[in-house]
């Protein structure tokens, strides 16, 4: 289910999400029974695995969610948006935005953690993994350091400058 793509000529893929989260349980709720994620045991840690990436979440304090942070949202795709959207609102989340017109809704998780969803009727699995929007002043910079640390291959994903390493594109917006 989350078999990582090869590595690239860094040998990099990804593989993984991290989340400083108040209630685990929540977010469990949400990832889990809701969007359908497996539970898997990695040593002591426990992983909700989507194809393409883990999700792992840690208990603690964080000081923010993603508006306003670096980490803008994480994106994944999802067969059918409607559908998807009425889980989650029935589960507790919150549309923020939504974009009929590209088959696209931001939806809030508890402790500001926000994910975007975008309907692609070809996927053969629910929900997939996609991509991680940052918000920057320092775009070229970042990007450039992922291509030089990580081999990211520099892009653009419409009309964002984007870089792609396998399993995921990394997405670039100006920060407010």
């Amino acid at each position: 289910l989350a078999q990582l793509p090869p590595g690239n000529s860094k040998g990099v893929a990804m593989g993984h999400l991290h989340l400083l989260v108040r209630d685990v349980d929540a977010h469990k709720k949400l990832w889990v029974d809701t969007l359908g994620a497996k539970v898997v045991k990695a040593g002591p840690l426990e992983l909700y695995q989507f194809p393409g990436v883990q999700v792992a979440l840690r208990k603690g304090e964080p000081n923010g969610g993603t508006d306003g942070s670096v980490v803008d949202h994480l994106g994944f795709k999802t067969k059918n948006l409607d559908e998807t959207k009425a889980k989650l609102v029935a589960a507790g989340a919150t549309i923020v935005r939504e974009m009929p017109d590209t088959r696209q809704a931001f939806i809030m998780f508890p402790d500001g953690v926000k994910v975007e969803f975008t309907e692609d009727t070809a996927l053969t699995q629910p929900i997939v993994h996609h991509h991680i929007h940052f918000a920057s002043h320092q775009i070229d910079e970042m990007r450039a350091w992922y291509a030089s640390t990580f081999g990211a291959v520099p892009g653009m994903r419409g009309r964002f400058k984007a870089a792609d390493v396998p399993g995921v594109n990394l997405s670039w917006n100006p920060a407010n």
